[in-house]
Protein backbone atom coordinates (compact mmCIF):
# COMPACT_ATOMS: atom_id res chain seq x y z
CA UNK A 1 0.00 0.00 0.00
CA UNK A 2 2.81 2.34 0.91
CA UNK A 3 4.58 1.38 -2.29
CA UNK A 4 1.55 2.41 -4.36
CA UNK A 5 1.33 5.76 -2.55
CA UNK A 6 5.02 6.44 -3.16
CA UNK A 7 4.67 5.43 -6.83
CA UNK A 8 1.61 7.66 -7.23
CA UNK A 9 3.49 10.55 -5.65
CA UNK A 10 6.42 10.10 -8.03
CA UNK A 11 4.05 9.94 -10.98
CA UNK A 12 2.34 13.17 -9.90
CA UNK A 13 5.68 14.85 -9.31
CA UNK A 14 6.80 13.89 -12.82
CA UNK A 15 3.54 14.18 -14.79
CA UNK A 16 2.27 17.52 -13.46
CA UNK A 17 5.42 19.46 -14.40
CA UNK A 18 5.42 17.74 -17.80
CA UNK A 19 1.81 18.81 -18.36
CA UNK A 20 2.66 22.37 -17.32
CA UNK A 21 5.72 22.44 -19.56
CA UNK A 22 3.71 21.03 -22.46
CA UNK A 23 0.97 23.62 -21.94
CA UNK A 24 3.45 26.49 -21.77
CA UNK A 25 5.38 25.18 -24.76
CA UNK A 26 2.19 24.67 -26.73
CA UNK A 27 1.05 28.21 -25.95
CA UNK A 28 4.41 29.66 -26.99
CA UNK A 29 4.42 27.55 -30.16
CA UNK A 30 0.86 28.57 -31.00
CA UNK A 31 1.70 32.24 -30.52
CA UNK A 32 4.81 31.86 -32.66
CA UNK A 33 2.85 30.14 -35.43
CA UNK A 34 0.14 32.82 -35.30
CA UNK A 35 2.76 35.55 -35.54
CA UNK A 36 4.40 33.85 -38.50
CA UNK A 37 1.03 33.42 -40.22
CA UNK A 38 0.25 37.10 -39.62
CA UNK A 39 3.65 38.09 -40.95
CA UNK A 40 3.25 35.92 -44.06
CA UNK A 41 -0.29 37.20 -44.66
CA UNK A 42 0.86 40.81 -44.28
CA UNK A 43 3.71 40.23 -46.74
CA UNK A 44 1.28 38.62 -49.22
CA UNK A 45 -1.20 41.47 -48.92
CA UNK A 46 1.58 44.02 -49.17
CA UNK A 47 2.84 42.41 -52.38
CA UNK A 48 -0.70 42.32 -53.79
CA UNK A 49 -1.06 45.98 -52.92
CA UNK A 50 2.18 46.77 -54.76
CA UNK A 51 1.04 44.79 -57.81
CA UNK A 52 -2.33 46.54 -57.94
CA UNK A 53 -0.73 49.94 -57.35
CA UNK A 54 1.59 49.26 -60.26
CA UNK A 55 -1.39 48.44 -62.47
CA UNK A 56 -3.07 51.71 -61.49
CA UNK A 57 0.18 53.56 -62.08
CA UNK A 58 0.34 52.06 -65.57
CA UNK A 59 -3.18 53.31 -66.24
CA UNK A 60 -2.22 56.79 -65.08
CA UNK A 61 0.89 56.80 -67.25
CA UNK A 62 -1.13 55.64 -70.24
CA UNK A 63 -3.68 58.43 -69.94
CA UNK A 64 -0.93 61.04 -69.61
CA UNK A 65 0.90 59.57 -72.62
CA UNK A 66 -2.25 59.56 -74.75
CA UNK A 67 -3.01 63.15 -73.77
CA UNK A 68 0.23 64.27 -75.41
CA UNK A 69 -0.07 62.10 -78.51
CA UNK A 70 0.79 64.04 -81.66
CA UNK A 71 -2.07 62.69 -83.81
CA UNK A 72 -4.64 63.27 -81.08
CA UNK A 73 -3.45 66.81 -80.41
CA UNK A 74 -3.24 67.73 -84.09
CA UNK A 75 -6.64 66.36 -85.15
CA UNK A 76 -8.71 67.29 -82.10
CA UNK A 77 -7.37 70.84 -81.86
CA UNK A 78 -8.54 71.62 -85.40
CA UNK A 79 -11.81 73.47 -85.88
CA UNK A 80 -14.93 71.75 -87.24
CA UNK A 81 -16.36 71.86 -90.75
CA UNK A 82 -14.64 68.73 -92.04
CA UNK A 83 -16.11 66.54 -94.76
CA UNK A 84 -17.05 62.90 -93.97
CA UNK A 85 -13.79 61.87 -95.65
CA UNK A 86 -11.76 64.20 -93.41
CA UNK A 87 -13.59 62.99 -90.31
CA UNK A 88 -12.90 59.37 -91.20
CA UNK A 89 -9.24 60.21 -91.83
CA UNK A 90 -8.92 61.92 -88.45
CA UNK A 91 -10.59 59.11 -86.51
CA UNK A 92 -8.53 56.46 -88.32
CA UNK A 93 -5.29 58.36 -87.69
CA UNK A 94 -6.00 58.59 -83.95
CA UNK A 95 -7.05 54.93 -83.76
CA UNK A 96 -3.91 53.73 -85.52
CA UNK A 97 -1.64 55.93 -83.42
CA UNK A 98 -3.09 55.15 -80.00
CA UNK A 99 -5.47 52.22 -80.00
CA UNK A 100 -3.67 49.71 -82.18
CA UNK A 101 -3.39 46.37 -80.30
CA UNK A 102 -0.03 45.80 -78.65
CA UNK A 103 0.91 49.43 -78.10
CA UNK A 104 -0.13 49.48 -74.46
CA UNK A 105 0.35 47.36 -71.37
CA UNK A 106 -1.93 44.32 -70.95
CA UNK A 107 -2.72 45.32 -67.35
CA UNK A 108 -5.67 47.37 -68.53
CA UNK A 109 -8.47 46.57 -70.92
CA UNK A 110 -9.29 49.57 -73.08
CA UNK A 111 -8.87 53.27 -73.81
CA UNK A 112 -11.70 55.51 -74.99
CA UNK A 113 -11.27 58.98 -76.51
CA UNK A 114 -14.25 61.33 -76.37
CA UNK A 115 -13.62 64.28 -78.66
CA UNK A 116 -15.01 67.69 -77.72
CA UNK A 117 -16.26 70.07 -80.45
CA UNK A 118 -16.43 67.12 -82.87
CA UNK A 119 -20.15 66.43 -83.14
CA UNK A 120 -19.69 64.55 -86.42
CA UNK A 121 -17.42 61.95 -84.85
CA UNK A 122 -18.96 58.48 -84.21
CA UNK A 123 -21.91 58.57 -81.79
CA UNK A 124 -21.71 54.94 -80.64
CA UNK A 125 -20.11 54.05 -77.30
CA UNK A 126 -17.41 51.46 -77.96
CA UNK A 127 -14.34 50.21 -76.12
CA UNK A 128 -10.98 51.12 -77.64
CA UNK A 129 -12.40 53.73 -79.95
CA UNK A 130 -12.63 57.43 -80.79
CA UNK A 131 -16.06 59.09 -80.59
CA UNK A 132 -17.89 62.32 -79.91
CA UNK A 133 -18.17 63.42 -76.28
CA UNK A 134 -21.92 63.75 -76.88
CA UNK A 135 -22.12 59.98 -76.34
CA UNK A 136 -21.31 60.30 -72.62
CA UNK A 137 -22.05 63.94 -71.77
CA UNK A 138 -24.93 62.97 -69.45
CA UNK A 139 -22.97 60.38 -67.48
CA UNK A 140 -21.95 61.25 -63.92
CA UNK A 141 -18.31 60.25 -64.34
CA UNK A 142 -18.00 62.48 -67.41
CA UNK A 143 -19.39 65.50 -65.55
CA UNK A 144 -17.04 64.85 -62.63
CA UNK A 145 -14.10 64.57 -65.04
CA UNK A 146 -14.92 67.95 -66.57
CA UNK A 147 -15.10 69.45 -63.07
CA UNK A 148 -11.63 68.09 -62.28
CA UNK A 149 -10.27 70.45 -64.96
CA UNK A 150 -7.39 68.21 -66.02
CA UNK A 151 -6.87 66.25 -62.79
CA UNK A 152 -7.38 62.50 -62.84
CA UNK A 153 -10.76 61.11 -61.82
CA UNK A 154 -11.00 57.46 -60.62
CA UNK A 155 -14.28 55.58 -60.57
CA UNK A 156 -16.01 52.20 -60.97
CA UNK A 157 -17.38 51.85 -64.50
CA UNK A 158 -19.97 49.41 -65.86
CA UNK A 159 -20.71 51.13 -69.18
CA UNK A 160 -19.69 48.04 -71.14
CA UNK A 161 -21.68 45.46 -69.18
CA UNK A 162 -18.98 44.50 -66.66
CA UNK A 163 -17.32 46.17 -63.72
CA UNK A 164 -14.09 47.99 -64.44
CA UNK A 165 -11.80 50.36 -62.61
CA UNK A 166 -11.50 53.47 -64.76
CA UNK A 167 -9.54 56.70 -64.73
CA UNK A 168 -10.47 59.68 -66.88
CA UNK A 169 -9.01 63.10 -67.63
CA UNK A 170 -9.93 66.30 -69.45
CA UNK A 171 -7.28 66.99 -72.11
CA UNK A 172 -6.28 70.45 -73.32
CA UNK A 173 -4.70 71.72 -76.52
CA UNK A 174 -0.96 71.91 -75.75
CA UNK A 175 -0.78 75.09 -77.86
CA UNK A 176 -3.69 76.68 -76.01
CA UNK A 177 -4.19 75.39 -72.47
CA UNK A 178 -7.44 77.28 -72.18
CA UNK A 179 -9.00 75.05 -74.85
CA UNK A 180 -10.18 71.53 -73.82
CA UNK A 181 -10.23 69.10 -76.74
CA UNK A 182 -11.14 65.67 -75.32
CA UNK A 183 -11.90 63.45 -72.38
CA UNK A 184 -9.85 60.24 -72.22
CA UNK A 185 -10.80 57.18 -70.20
CA UNK A 186 -8.60 54.15 -69.42
CA UNK A 187 -10.35 51.02 -68.11
CA UNK A 188 -9.13 47.92 -66.30
CA UNK A 189 -11.36 44.86 -66.03
CA UNK A 190 -12.03 43.95 -62.40
CA UNK A 191 -10.98 40.39 -63.18
CA UNK A 192 -7.39 41.62 -63.45
CA UNK A 193 -7.59 42.80 -59.84
CA UNK A 194 -9.20 39.51 -58.88
CA UNK A 195 -6.32 37.58 -60.42
CA UNK A 196 -3.87 39.42 -58.14
CA UNK A 197 -5.69 38.44 -54.94
CA UNK A 198 -7.26 35.12 -55.99
CA UNK A 199 -4.60 33.08 -54.16
CA UNK A 200 -4.80 35.06 -50.92
CA UNK A 201 -6.44 33.09 -48.13
CA UNK A 202 -7.24 34.81 -44.83
CA UNK A 203 -8.43 31.82 -42.83
CA UNK A 204 -11.97 30.49 -42.94
CA UNK A 205 -13.74 33.83 -42.45
CA UNK A 206 -11.27 36.38 -43.81
CA UNK A 207 -12.32 38.46 -46.82
CA UNK A 208 -10.62 40.96 -49.10
CA UNK A 209 -12.76 43.96 -50.03
CA UNK A 210 -12.82 46.43 -52.89
CA UNK A 211 -13.90 49.81 -51.49
CA UNK A 212 -14.14 53.06 -53.42
CA UNK A 213 -13.50 56.56 -52.02
CA UNK A 214 -17.14 56.82 -50.90
CA UNK A 215 -16.85 53.67 -48.79
CA UNK A 216 -18.97 51.59 -51.16
CA UNK A 217 -18.07 47.90 -51.32
CA UNK A 218 -17.89 46.27 -54.75
CA UNK A 219 -18.07 42.53 -55.43
CA UNK A 220 -16.65 40.64 -58.40
CA UNK A 221 -18.07 37.14 -58.96
CA UNK A 222 -18.83 36.70 -55.29
CA UNK A 223 -15.31 37.53 -54.19
CA UNK A 224 -14.79 40.76 -52.29
CA UNK A 225 -11.64 42.68 -53.04
CA UNK A 226 -10.07 45.58 -51.15
CA UNK A 227 -8.32 48.51 -52.69
CA UNK A 228 -8.79 52.21 -52.16
CA UNK A 229 -9.77 54.05 -55.33
CA UNK A 230 -8.96 57.37 -53.68
CA UNK A 231 -5.79 57.32 -55.75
Amino acid sequence: MLYKKILLSYILIIVIPLIMVAAITGNITSRYINEEVKKTTFQTLNQANKNISKMLENMKNAILYVSMNKELQYNLSRNGGETPFQINREVTAIRNSILYPGIFNENYSSIEIFALHKNQYPMRLEQNDVMSSKVVENKEWYKKTIQQNGRLYWYINDDFGKQMISVSRLVFDIKNFAKPIAVISVDMDMSKVASVVSDIHLGKTGKVYLVDDKGKTHIFRGQKLFISLYY
